[in-house]
């Protein structure tokens, strides 16, 4: 397990997201809630978490109620030049319906397509393979780009 092969670092200018029940992990009860999400004897899996939630306060951060087609629809309409976009998600596409995961992926591939220079947009995921052997995909828009076993462990970055 190795760090992702990259050649430059980038600095994060804002960050956003949507759910549709969101949870505050700066928040007492959202950070109990997210621990519940965890198996008892998962403990590198927990402190992992413990960490996340530390870097979590320390940051801003909006997490909106909405949907994640209506999401991306509005915010991938508003491209900010000299900034990459960066759509991300994790074993979520499972969860959406069919009419849903249509809609985000319009959004994504139109946004693609009229990004002006200067400004792309890229889509980052982490979702269950087809193969049988059960390692999620790591694609950064139709590159796979890396392999995991549950939960982002074991990563195993392509060349």
């Amino acid at each position: 397990d190795v760090p992702p092969p990259m050649n430059r670092s980038a600095d994060v200018v804002a960050r956003m997201g949507c759910d549709l029940e969101p949870i505050d992990p700066t928040s007492t009860e959202g950070a109990l809630i997210l621990r519940s999400f965890i198996w008892a004897d998962q403990l590198a899996r927990m402190a992992l978490l413990d960490g996340a939630i530390e870097i979590a306060a320390g940051m801003p951060f909006e997490i909106e109620r909405v949907d994640a087609g209506a999401f991306l629809e509005r915010e991938l309409a508003r491209p900010v030049r000299g900034t990459a976009t960066v759509v991300y998600h994790s074993v979520f596409i499972q969860y959406v319906p069919a009419i849903g995961r249509q809609r985000i992926q319009a959004a994504i591939e139109g946004a693609q397509r009229t990004a002006p220079h200067g400004a792309p947009v890229h889509y980052l995921r982490m979702e269950p393979g087809q193969s049988a052997e059960a390692r999620f995909e790591i694609r950064l828009d139709d590159e796979l780009v890396g392999t995991s076993l549950a939960h982002g462990t074991s990563v195993r970055w392509l060349p």
